[in-house]
Parts: C-alpha cells; sequence; structure tokens
C-alpha cells in the first residue's frame, strides 16, 4: 500500500496519522506532494508528471487534504482563481486517468478564504468524484455531514474518523511561572489567549470588543498568531491604543507554543464560522478551558471542558467570557479538558483511517 498525500499542511495533524499508522503497518509508505511552503507555480506545471511517475512506482492512493492544488504566487485574483479552478478539476480527472483511489479528508465543507473562483461548486465536484464504488470521503463528525448535504455535497461512501489531539506533540519544558515572565504577565492575572492564524473568519474583532466590556479587574488578553490580512491587521492596532491587550503578530514557533498555553487561563476562539477546528483540540490537549461558540464541529464538545455559546444569542460570547473569567472552577474544568483530549488517540485514528485504504483497494 502506497500512499500520496496532498497537500503537505504545516499543521502537524498529518504527520501524527501517517506516522502512527507506518509504526502499525510495515508494509506501507507515505509521500507527500506539494505544499505551502513550496513554490506552487512550478508544481503547477510538474505536477501530472510527479504522478505518473509515482504511479510507475506504485503508489495506488492519492489522499486530498486540501483542493486549493495551487495558487500562483501575486497573482490570487480573477483570471488567477478561474484558472485554478478548472486546474484542479483537471487534476481530479487525470488522477482517475491513472487509476489513484481517491481519498478526501473533508477538513472544511467550503474553504473559509476563497482559493478558486467558485469553491462550492469545486467542494460539489469532487464530492460527486469520490462517491464512486473505490473512492472514499473522510469527516471528523457527523455534524459535517450535515454540513455537506446543505451546500450540496454527495455524502455517499463517508467515513467519520475523529481528529486527534495534540498532546506530547509539542516541547513542553516551561512552566507557568516562566511562561508568564517571558510575556510579562502577573501572577494575579486571568490571562485569556486566541492562538493560531488570525483571519475575519476567527472572529478576533469580536473578541477584542467583548473583552473591552469585561468588568472584572486582572484581566489580560493575549492574541498569538500571524496576521496576513492588512486591513484586520490595521484594526487590531487600531484597537490597541484604546484596549490593552498584547498582539504577537508572526508565526508561532514550535519551542514558543507551550509557553502560550502555560501562561494562560482560558482560550477563546469565537469562529465566526467553522468546520473542524484544530486549534481548539490544541487548547483541550494542554488542558486549557475553552470559550467558542457551539457550531461545526464544536457542536459535539463536552460542555464540561469550557464555556460554549450559542453565536445566535445576542451577547453570548461577552455573557460567556465573563462567565470564564469569573468562574471559580478552572481547575477541574481545565482537568476535563485534558481528559477529553486523551481519549483522541491516534493510534485508534490510524487503525481507521488504515481500514479506509484497505476498503478502497479492497483488500
Amino acid at each position: 500500500m502506497k500512499i500520496l498525500v496532498f497537500p503537505k499542511d504545516p499543521n502537524p495533524y498529518q504527520e501524527l496519522l501517517y506516522e502512527q499508522m507506518e509504526q502499525s503497518n510495515e508494509t506501507l509508505k507515505v509521500r507527500y506532494l506539494g505544499g505551502p511552503t513550496k513554490s506552487q507555480t512550478i508544481n503547477l506545471f510538474f505536477f501530472p508528471w510527479q504522478l505518473i511517475i509515482y504511479r510507475l512506482r506504485g503508489y495506488n492512493i492519492f489522499h486530498i487534504h486540501w483542493f486549493y492544488f495551487f495558487a500562483i504566487p501575486r497573482l490570487d485574483f480573477g483570471i488567477s482563481k478561474i484558472i485554478m479552478k478548472y486546474y484542479c478539476i483537471f487534476s481530479l480527472h487525470f488522477i482517475k486517468i491513472l487509476r489513484y483511489k481517491l481519498v478526501w479528508t473533508v477538513h472544511e465543507t467550503i474553504s473559509h478564504t476563497a482559493k478558486t473562483e467558485s469553491d462550492i461548486s469545486t467542494s460539489r465536484y469532487i464530492s460527486q468524484l469520490t462517491s464512486n464504488i473505490a473512492d472514499v470521503k473522510i469527516v471528523h463528525s457527523d455534524i459535517v455531514l450535515n454540513e455537506m448535504l446543505k451546500n450540496g455535497l454527495n455524502i455517499y461512501n463517508t467515513f467519520v474518523i475523529p481528529h486527534g489531539s495534540y498532546i506530547n506533540v509539542y516541547p513542553d519544558n516551561i512552566t507557568r511561572s516562566q511562561a508568564r515572565i517571558k510575556l510579562g504577565i502577573n501572577p494575579d492575572e486571568i490571562m485569556i489567549l486566541f492562538f493560531g492564524l488570525v483571519r475575519q473568519y476567527k472572529g478576533v474583532d469580536d473578541l477584542i470588543e467583548a473583552y473591552s466590556r469585561l468588568s472584572t479587574k486582572n484581566v489580560k488578553l493575549v492574541i498569538a498568531g500571524k496576521c496576513i490580512d492588512p486591513k484586520l491587521n490595521k484594526e487590531i492596532l487600531k484597537s490597541q491604543k484604546s484596549i490593552k491587550f498584547d498582539f504577537y503578530n508572526g508565526h508561532v514557533s514550535d519551542d514558543d507554543v507551550a509557553m502560550y498555553f502555560k501562561a494562560s487561563d482560558i482560550v477563546c476562539l469565537p469562529f465566526k464560522e467553522i468546520t473542524t477546528s484544530g486549534s481548539t483540540l490544541l487548547a483541550l490537549s494542554f488542558g486549557k478551558p475553552i470559550v467558542a461558540p457551539r457550531i461545526g464541529d464544536l457542536i459535539n464538545l463536552p460542555s464540561d471542558i469550557g464555556f460554549l455559546y450559542d453565536p445566535i444569542t445576542i451577547d453570548s460570547l461577552f455573557k460567556s467570557l465573563s462567565e470564564a473569567v469569573s468562574s471559580k472552577h478552572l481547575y477541574s474544568i481545565s482537568r476535563s479538558a485534558n481528559r477529553y483530549a486523551k481519549t483522541l488517540s491516534w493510534d485508534k485514528i490510524a487503525e481507521k483511517t488504515y481500514e479506509v485504504y484497505e476498503a478502497v483497494l479492497g483488500l
């Protein structure tokens, strides 16, 4: 069994999945194709040849995690998105012509940031293509199935396999007090953390507004993550002039991940839309209570791991944030969060994924 994985994601999800799978199955081989750190313009021309070469080498499964096959640097608009839409369709057909079995993990029903001229039609096309008897889709919860149906995607041949945790993935050799000293957080302050790429759909603007209204003393908001949206970045910096919070705009190295989470008391992730959230699972893996909306995959989270709210209710984010910073039970909630994360072990997830591969190969 030989698998091509596309594209390589900087998130450790893929490595955790495939390393576990390779450890359990000596005959399995995994190779990554493409990724955001490589020149996707070059890959645009060499990709079909790569597919041919790896097929001749015996690779028989193509596992696609994100359907944005390519984006031409500095041309991420108009004609570029139209080209990418049809190049994506061409690539999928070429994969099938070469008789690869196609597996699609639906991390997002529709991309939060447009990759092609019509991401919804591209998603529908892939969902139809993977409805053949020899091809499958993987989702992380039943909630995603409902989202797919709502958006007109085909759910035939879809397997539900949960997303794993990030326990012991990042270096953790710092204490809470050391982390707070590095970040300049006082020992008696309640630290609210937003962690991850800062994008419009993640609701950072809503978080800042809710934070500004908190009456509880000794509360500090820290936003850590790269913001590539110039307009949003400008809005956040403007807010800092009247609201006191820390904004670390930039890539967070693996060595610094634990520092932010160990220093924090609460992790707030006020998504405006989401399908599956790796940052939520990361927070729970560090045993941090979360404040987040019950949307997408977060609907399935147990109620004792944080302060989950209905985003439709007026002022729900502010009320949940207020409840969190004034709670006397953060320690017990932290234990529940970590206990839940431990149930999402990669060995079980790898085993289920391997069974999907066996099914498409007819083994």
